[in-house]
């Protein structure tokens, strides 16, 4: 009789030790994948919040002067931009974005 209650003890221990194991891992689990998508949300919303219009320079050298001209382009793309610094490189001037 006490070896079969010993035998029950030591069965009923390994099934709660297993069930307690599973439930462990299932949580690291469930936390890794937690903070996954807690990470890839802060990266999301970090994209949404920046925008694609910033702040451009167009510098321009005018023959017959030392310093060049600068226009300011604020908050455009920049494809919008560099038509601007393109369209106003004219007759010996000439412009780059930067």
């Amino acid at each position: 009789m006490l070896k079969n209650d010993f035998y029950h003890k030591n069965t009923l221990f390994t099934v709660l030790f297993t069930v307690k194991l599973h439930i462990t891992i299932v949580k690291t689990i469930k936390h890794k994948n937690m903070k996954k998508l807690f990470i890839l949300a802060v990266v999301a919303i970090g994209f949404t919040m920046t925008s694609c219009k910033k702040d451009y320079t167009c510098s321009c050298t005018v023959p017959g002067q030392t310093a060049p001209v600068e226009y300011k382009y604020t908050k455009v793309k920049k494809a919008d931009a560099e038509t601007a610094c393109t369209a106003a490189s004219v007759a010996g001037i000439s412009c780059t974005l930067k």
